[in-house]
């Protein structure tokens, strides 16, 4: 009945484009005479975006939807809460999630679930940890596979790289007072570099990576090499062998992408 609906629903289709994450709702006076249109239109575009991972710009269109004119806001309210989640978008999340599952009438049982999932697992990321930059990287690798260079990726990454500088430092300093507690102890000014060789015993392999030319790449790859020894360190310490690999492959795919055009 609407032909700048009906074109919107067109250009719909499930191959993720450009022209597909800029559509924008038809507004003109349908915000103010035709709300019921609106906001569903609204909400069926978001929906179709975050079905294609395309959190940020669904997200994006699911804030702006008023829930009155909704013919499903339990759906609306479920798919918000889902690019939160992913976007490790905290203290948001867990507000659409009870807004969700407390305040909203004939939730589907499946929603009910998976939002309790979804609010577990927000409470329990830690900021600044290393399971929060793990989320962080398969993040950036969501919005490069949609052809996302723009500062919302370049963010991320700094964001990354300065919690990875951070937990560095921590393990530096963590080390130098066990060292200076075992000189005590011991009353030797000389503590013993056997520890530190052994942090690496519970992984498989040798964990080399390729070494490449990134000429004037983003800097992911050219990390000292003193600082490349105390993130493997770091890792190979507090978590599981799996956790080094997935950070030295995203690296990898990071640092080999095209500079971005400036």
């Amino acid at each position: 009945a609407d032909e700048d609906v009906r074109a919107l629903v067109d250009a719909c289709d499930w191959n993720v484009s450009p022209t597909l994450l800029s559509l924008q709702v038809p507004s003109g006076t349908r915000d103010r005479s035709e709300p019921l249109l609106t906001n569903n239109v609204r909400y069926f575009l978001g929906k179709h975006l975050t079905m294609l991972s395309a959190y940020n710009e669904a997200l994006e269109l699911l804030k702006g939807v008023d829930l009155h004119y909704v013919v499903d806001p339990a759906g609306c309210l479920f798919q918000k809460a889902v690019c939160e989640h992913h976007l490790l978008i905290r203290e948001d999340g867990l507000k659409t999630l009870d807004l969700l599952t407390n305040r909203t009438e004939a939730v589907p049982v499946r929603y009910e679930k998976l939002a309790a999932l979804m609010r577990e697992d927000l409470e329990s990321v830690e900021e600044e940890s290393l399971s929060e930059v793990a989320r962080q990287m398969k993040d950036v690798e969501r919005r490069l596979s949609l052809g996302k260079t723009d500062d919302g990726v370049q963010e991320v990454e700094e964001k990354i790289i300065a919690t990875l500088d951070k937990l560095i430092k921590q393990m530096e300093d963590q080390q130098q007072q066990q060292s200076s507690s075992s000189a005590a102890g011991s009353g030797s000014a000389s503590p013993s570099k056997g520890a530190e060789d052994s942090y690496l015993g519970g992984v498989r392999g040798r964990g080399e990576t390729d070494k490449k030319d990134l000429g004037h790449k983003d800097n992911w790859g050219d990390l000292p090499p003193k600082a490349k020894e105390a993130a493997k360190n770091l890792l190979d310490r507090q978590f599981p062998p799996h956790y080094r690999q997935a950070v030295e492959e995203y690296l990898k795919k990071v640092a080999d992408r095209p500079a971005p055009q400036r």
